[in-house]
């Protein structure tokens, strides 16, 4: 009997899983026949060599904004969690704070501060600086993406790294060695995992951006597609650039999913361990201290600070956005469906690649994270496409919005459940079935507990990136349909800057209510590794 149930299992996962990833893939088949209808234009088009420097720029800021969020995410949790560093609860609540900030209103930021005629130049004119460095192109770039992503790294590697158990360090130092032997021999590795999955997600979220390198005029892929898109004339280079975009994405899925191979991700011994802090400050308390505060100074204090002063005076002269309050709503009713919308299509896809690694759960997981990696208008115009077409009762609606949302970021919940399933020691779902436990009861009893801080969590993301999701919502929305984002978007269009800082100050205010379940999150959830 147990073998029947064990047979019949993967079938019932699989049908559910493999129907959300089909309809995940109506972005690529958008692609597929725009690509077809018009091949023979499509490859002169794509060997100009402006396409070949569109590739390399969004390469450099993708390794770029990678490369930088590991090092100060790997930088914060190290300090945090291995030293005595006083306030810890409370920098470990603000370094993930960045997140709730979009990408286009941080771009916003750095031209208002940093660009020609901005407030340091100004303060500089006394001094006899009379021009800085454009900050328009790369390094705009490059600034504004990895002090808003590297949260994304920071809160897997810094439960990984609170739940290292401690008497490892001793059994290293009993053999003689340093304790940054210790760290790049034994803890790194271990902490390899985490740090992939957070590298993805910023991977991802580089590739798809639009907001950052559009207003700070990156020419990346996505800033790229919609300048072919806007150009009714040639759709056609804009098809390829995306089907190129949805190929590297492919390519970097299937090398991530290499390196994760026969890594496992749970405790071997039940015994749960606190680690205790392995350096003592003492005279460096204040420059740590200065240079965790130096991260948050550029990622979250500056950007707020300049947000809620342009807003007040928006406040004050009467500028505030109509219907307000009715945008509000709208942004936390459409992020919060879309999570529910996500949990439910993804969790199959979650169960199956956790609990059955075959070939076929790994390419369906694959397969559904190529959304994550286009662009908004990439998915937002193909769900334009299908619905005009052949789902009409579906075209700007909010299902057909939730669904988009579904499909983009889907992926960032699937990775959080998944992790939190790999958590779960086989043994005891092991132990539930030997005492008579169905497989049903086991999930109810054992599993959906154990797991809830990685939905928690997976749930959270979704909600952030939904809210500040911008060519999504602006192409997909029903008419008369507005959200904060648009409203924030419309505003710095016509030039009405102070409405778009109120717009953004509630984005803000909304997007912090997610924030406390990430942070339950680092608190509960463990992401143990264990070599074959």
């Amino acid at each position: 009997m147990r073998n029947d149930v064990s047979i019949k299992t993967p079938r019932m996962l699989l049908i559910p899983a493999a129907s959300v990833v089909f309809l995940s893939l109506l972005p690529i088949a958008y692609l597929v026949i725009r690509g077809i209808s018009s091949f023979s234009d499509l490859i002169p088009l794509l060997l100009r060599i402006q396409v070949l420097f569109i590739m390399l720029k969004t390469a450099a800021l993708v390794i770029a904004v990678c490369f930088s969020c590991i090092v100060i995410a790997l930088i914060s949790c190290w300090i945090i969690t291995r030293t005595d560093l006083k306030l810890k609860s409370l920098w470990s609540a603000l370094m993930p704070l960045p997140l709730v900030i979009p990408s286009y209103v941080g771009a916003f930021i750095v031209i208002i501060i940093l660009g020609p005629k901005g407030v340091l130049q100004k303060a500089l004119e006394p001094l006899g600086v009379s021009r800085l460095p454009d900050i328009h192109g790369f390094e705009g770039a490059w600034l504004t993406l990895t002090f808003l992503c590297y949260p994304y790294i920071f809160l897997t590697l810094k439960s990984a790294m609170e739940k290292i158990d401690p008497a490892l360090q001793e059994i290293a130092q009993s053999n003689g060695y340093s304790y940054w032997k210790y760290f790049y021999k034994i803890e790194l590795p271990l902490l390899r995992p985490s740090i992939i999955s957070g590298s993805m997600l910023v991977i991802l979220y580089t590739l798809s951006d639009f907001g950052a390198v559009s207003i700070l005029r990156y020419q990346t892929f996505t800033w790229s597609i919609y300048l072919q898109y806007e150009a009714a004339f040639d759709r056609t280079l804009a098809a390829g650039l995306s089907l190129i975009l949805a190929f590297i994405v492919i390519s970097i899925l299937y090398l991530e999913s290499k390196t994760r191979k026969n890594i496992y991700y749970y405790r071997t011994n039940a015994k749960a361990s606190v680690s205790k802090p392995f350096f003592r400050l003492n005279k460096l308390q204040i420059p740590v201290a200065i240079l965790l505060g130096a991260i948050l100074l550029i990622g979250l204090i500056i950007p707020l600070v300049f947000l809620l002063y342009l807003a007040f005076q928006g406040f004050m002269s009467n500028q505030i956005p109509t219907n307000l309050f009715a945008l509000a709503l709208n942004s936390l009713m459409v992020s919060s469906l879309a999570a529910m919308a996500t949990l439910g299509a993804g969790g199959s896809i979650a169960l199956l690649t956790a609990k059955f690694k075959t070939r076929i759960a790994v390419f369906l997981e694959n397969t559904v994270y190529i959304g994550f990696g286009l662009p908004g208008i990439v998915v937002a115009l193909s769900l334009v496409f299908f619905g005009a077409n052949y789902l009409t009762i579906l075209y700007q609606t909010i299902p057909l919005l939730i669904f988009g949302y579904s499909i983009m970021f889907m992926p960032a919940l699937i990775g959080a459940f998944k992790s939190s399933l790999e958590s779960i020691n086989p043994r005891i779902e092991e132990s539930a079935k030997i005492l008579g436990e169905s497989n049903l009861g086991t999930f109810r009893r054992i599993v959906l507990p154990l797991t809830s801080p990685g939905i928690v969590y997976g749930m959270s993301l979704v909600f952030l990136l939904t809210i500040k999701e911008l060519p999504l919502t602006l192409i997909l929305g029903p008419l008369d349909f507005g959200t904060l984002a648009t409203a924030l978007w419309n505003a710095s269009e016509e030039a009405f800057f102070l409405e778009a800082a109120i717009s953004g100050v509630f984005i803000i205010l909304i997007s912090i209510i997610p924030m406390f379940g990430l942070r339950k999150l680092t608190n509960e959830s463990s992401l143990w590794t264990h070599y074959k």
